[in-house]
């Protein structure tokens, strides 16, 4: 069984520090105006939902196996064994990510430790 996790803040008043653990779900479109909640339900069920405590990270898989991209809560055949991930990541302006770290059938993988000081290539920060 595959049970997607959720996350809540539980806070029932507007104040400083409420909203900091987030929920992502995939979406057809960036527009709060335009989101479905069926569509919700939807990404939901699939198990489409990355927790968060700000970050967002965006996962797509890839294999020659599979001829979809894959995203969090799917299933990824590898019949090589080989797959590619692209992974972005983006926060707001009152934390900082340093490491990216790829965990392979639930253990850290040291060939995919990813930190701004070993890979400054990789990191950019956005002023926006």
């Amino acid at each position: 069984y595959r049970i997607p996790g959720v996350v809540n803040t539980d806070a029932h008043y507007n104040h400083h520090g409420s909203g900091w653990l987030r929920n992502w779900f995939a979406s057809s479109t960036d527009d709060p105006a335009r989101i479905s909640t069926a569509e919700m339900i939807e990404q939901a069920e699939a198990g489409h939902i990355v927790m968060s405590t700000g970050p967002f990270l965006s996962v797509k898989g890839f294999s020659k196996s599979y001829d979809k991209v894959a995203i969090p809560g799917d299933d990824l055949p590898a019949k090589d064994g080989k797959v590619t991930l692209k992974v972005t990541v983006q926060c707001p302006n009152w934390l900082d990510v340093n490491r990216v770290q790829l965990l392979i059938n639930g253990r850290p993988s040291e060939a995919h430790n990813r930190t701004r000081k070993s890979d400054s290539d990789h990191h950019r920060r956005d002023s926006r």
